[in-house]
């Protein structure tokens, strides 16, 4: 990695050599503009943040108009990555002049001409459909011209903000940190990629005292030696993945979830149900980090009056979607969450609970509320709470720090179940011309910040990231949170479910599978393509499914879990079987400690594929060192050497939806 720590330090600094040429554009006024004009005295600021990070600022103002530019880039000393972020702020008296065509990102990276052709690696995240976590590496020729976005304005909704340009000599992994609607851009030139990328539309003027952002771009460096994914990996482990309460990377976790097998999510759930539900586990023998209590806790009754807005409402009085008041219901709950968050602290394991604050529905708990606290959308019975005003985040903040507290909540998760970018636009045009873009990102701001402020209240809390599954998976969201609940679609498709793991592990490392549909029918016990297939750093068992405790095959699946769980985050990850994924396809994917020298194989022989057997070649062994490597599904151990492991390898053999877990270590 030290060619990419020094071609990322060379990189970094010609970022900012010139103030006037910083990686960024935008339109003041009519005139485009790359940086800092030397008419707005650019000052340079070079700070040490910690013994790993070092932060750059360049800052300016117009002397005329009073707006201020302030421009940030972080250069991380122990892997090869910068990134950076661009404030503008009006410090003047009145309207700035119009701020237009503002990109985060404008510059050309650098690539080796002359071998094979230029490739861009590119994803679709959360659409719901089967391009679901889907994936291509387009060849690029000079001339081209690529455009990515997302849709309604949540950041990984029909489109994935995280992409990978590579070619001989290397290349880069570059990430849009943005929870609301982005552009990019990818043109190809003689001697690189100009790479631009920014808020979707704006154009607007600023007020006094207003202050917009840019996206925050982030930019890694490899080299041609180097393995781009597990770069990644280590930097995001190092420095995105959330913190538990002992200051370290969050680990894999098992996760409990129970209700009653007719209930709407945990619509009709109490304190005494969800009590029985855990001692009846930990009596049974399950050992459960988390919790996980989903929505429906709060009042979810619609009052007469409101029932009448559309039939499907008045066939349904109660339901989880009908959000707005934040508190435990009094009838099911009397005494709140916390008599079950201690009796899950008797046994150090967290509560997880979940939120929508954001959505109100039909005008629910907004009694009092300001007008300007809530945005409105014609014809739409969900409202948009709107933390782009200060006044609004703080008494949120300070509403939800509350619950936190008192119901001894240590995963907090938000879920966002609409999208926002109608609501920020007609909160636009209620302002008057030249305003596009600044709700979204007044926003963005106040997003960030209210989360931000949720765990500095909170040292050991988690945030889970969800929004009908993942469609809110930027960057910038997952610096604070996790993605637990990744897609709301295709929990029974287990060849797909293949694909969607090898994206997310690639990226973003942690999330969470549930071991929903993974009994047979008949005698309940464990169907093991399905469980296997589902395993994930998080793998929650749901107990009631239908109703009762199918406690061995439960158990069953815990047992194959826990040879996984010291690899998921800690390792290394390597697709083993081809970067193609069907019914007639093995699968294997390897996670391995370099450290310790030990690791795990998820093996999968899908339904139709016609080889009966998959020979394993192993990667990041010793190859001098021996190996003994352990079939769960058979017991039975295999010696080799690394050098065999990795060059020859070792046939495996399955049936046809056969599944195993394979755990290994150097002797």
């Amino acid at each position: 990695m030290q060619d990419a720590l020094l071609r990322n330090g060379h990189f970094a600094q010609q970022l900012t050599a010139d103030p006037g040429a910083l990686p960024l554009s935008f339109r003041y006024g009519g005139q485009l503009l790359h940086g800092i004009p030397a008419s707005w005295r650019p000052q340079r600021r070079l700070e040490t943040i910690d013994s790993c990070r070092q932060r750059v600022t360049l800052s300016g103002g117009d002397p005329a108009s009073g707006l201020r530019l302030c421009f940030e880039l972080t250069i991380y000393r122990d892997h090869p990555v910068c990134e950076w972020v661009l404030w503008l702020e009006n410090a003047g008296s009145d309207d700035t002049a119009p701020i237009s065509e503002l990109m985060g990102a404008d510059l050309t990276l650098p690539m080796a001409a002359g071998g094979a052709p230029w490739r861009l690696w590119s994803g679709v995240a959360e659409s719901h459909d089967d391009k679901n976590y889907s994936f291509s590496t387009t060849a690029l020729a000079q001339g081209d011209d690529l455009h990515f976005a997302n849709r309604g304005g949540r950041p990984s909704d029909g489109a994935f903000p995280y992409f990978r340009l590579l070619g001989d000599d290397g290349g880069y992994a570059l990430a849009i940190g943005w929870p609301g609607q982005w552009q990019c851009h990818y043109d190809i030139g003689a001697d690189g990629v100009q790479w631009r990328a920014g808020q979707g539309e704006l154009a607007c003027v600023l007020r006094p005292g207003e202050r917009i952002r840019t996206p925050r771009l982030t930019v890694m460096s490899f080299a041609a030696a180097d393995d781009p994914v597990n770069c990644w990996r280590a930097w995001y482990r190092a420095h995105i993945l959330p913190r538990a309460a002992d200051g370290q990377p969050l680990q894999p976790r098992l996760c409990g979830y129970a209700r009653r097998s007719a209930d709407i999510e945990h619509c009709s759930e109490t304190c005494d149900t969800q009590l029985a539900f855990i001692r009846e586990a930990r009596a049974k023998g399950f050992h459960f980090h988390s919790w996980w209590i989903d929505a429906g806790w709060y009042p979810c009754t619609l009052p007469p009056e409101k029932r009448t807005a559309s039939p499907w409402m008045a066939d349904k009085p109660t339901h989880w979607v009908y959000t707005g008041d934040w508190r435990p219901d009094p009838a099911r709950f009397p005494q709140g969450l916390k008599p079950i968050a201690d009796e899950l602290a008797s046994e150090n394991a967290e509560l997880l609970l979940w939120f929508e604050p954001e959505r109100i529905f039909a005008g629910l708990g907004t009694d009092g509320m300001p007008d300007d606290w809530w945005i409105k959308l014609p014809g739409n019975v969900n409202s948009l709470l709107n933390l782009g005003n200060n006044d609004c985040r703080q008494a949120l903040t300070d509403k939800i720090n509350r619950q936190i507290r008192d119901n001894g909540i240590r995963v907090y998760r938000q879920d966002f179940n609409f999208d926002p970018l109608p609501y920020w636009r007609q909160a636009d045009a209620a302002q008057g011309p030249q305003r596009q873009g600044i709700c979204e990102n007044l926003y963005i701001q106040g997003y960030l910040a209210y989360w931000d402020a949720l765990l500095a209240a909170n040292p050991g809390l988690w945030i889970d990231s969800c929004s009908s599954g993942g469609r809110r998976n930027d960057l910038e969201t997952m610096r604070r949170a996790v993605p637990l609940h990744y897609s709301d679609y295709g929990y029974e498709l287990y060849v797909d479910k293949q694909r969607y793991h090898h994206v997310l592990y690639q990226w973003l490392m942690y999330f969470k599978d549930a071991q929903k549909f993974c009994l047979q029918d008949k005698d309940r016990a464990v169907d093991d393509f399905a469980a296997t297939a589902s395993m994930a750093p998080m793998t929650l068992l749901p107990l009631c499914f239908p109703e009762g405790f199918a406690t061995d095959s439960m158990l069953a699946i815990a047992e194959r879990w826990s040879q996984l769980r010291p690899f998921f985050v800690d390792g290394d990850y390597y697709l083993l079987s081809e970067e193609l994924f069907g019914d007639d396809r093995w699968l294997a994917r390897q996670f391995h400690d370099s450290a310790r020298q030990a690791g795990a194989v998820i093996l999968l022989r899908n339904e139709h594929a016609s080889d009966a057997s998959f020979q394993l070649r192993l990667r990041g062994l010793d190859p001098d060192r021996d190996y003994v490597l352990s079939d769960f599904r058979d017991g039975r151990q295999h010696s080799a050497s690394g050098r065999r492991l990795s060059k020859d390898g070792l046939a495996f053999a399955l049936p046809p939806r056969g599944a195993t877990v394979l755990h290994y270590h150097a002797l």
